[in-house]
């Protein structure tokens, strides 16, 4: 059986401190706040794992679209001798998971991890990025975090396979 829990309202701190050293006596768990709007936060933080003021899982799948046009050049000295070009596309079904833990009102960490298939031999990313909230309606965010994705392809019987990782910055924009 869980410990029993009891959320302290008062705008006396006073108050708040002497009922939770009461109650946690009677080993009762106890969260304090000074209003109402600080009780209503609490009360919401403790639906989502872990506390925080709010939080998100998704689950989420489309189309990841990669193209590559390459120019392969084989020189003797300054000349050129032969030149290959290469146009490959590659259209993968997609299929992630997106967490979002808000830490306040404007800031937040966003994860992200997904994997696709299809035309590529595959791929998958994952995601770690710090957000700070922008806007008239809190609806932009700018973005700071960290990024690894790998990719596998093959054309014309020819392997390749690309790691891309590091730092990254960016604008997400919501309509």
């Amino acid at each position: 059986m869980s410990q029993p829990r009891a959320l302290v309202i008062d705008d006396e701190p006073d108050i708040c401190e002497l009922l939770s050293l009461t109650l946690g006596r009677m080993q009762i768990e106890t969260e304090a706040a000074g209003d109402v709007g600080g009780a209503k936060q609490k009360l919401e933080s403790q639906a989502y794992w872990p506390q925080g003021v709010g939080s998100q899982l998704n689950v989420y799948g489309g189309v990841r679209y990669t193209a590559f046009d390459d120019r392969y050049d084989i020189t003797l000295g300054t000349d050129p001798v032969v030149t290959r070009r290469s146009d490959d596309d590659y259209v993968d079904a997609l299929l992630g998971v997106r967490y979002r833990f808000d830490l306040s009102e404007r800031w937040g960490l966003l994860t992200r991890g997904d994997v696709s298939f299809g035309d590529s031999e595959g791929t998958w990313l994952v995601q770690g990025l710090l957000a700070y909230t922008v806007g008239k309606r809190q609806q932009n965010r700018i973005l700071f975090g960290y990024q690894y994705k790998v990719a596998e392809f093959e054309s014309s019987g020819l392997s390749s396979d690309y790691t891309f990782s590091g730092p990254m910055a960016g604008f997400n924009f919501r309509f």
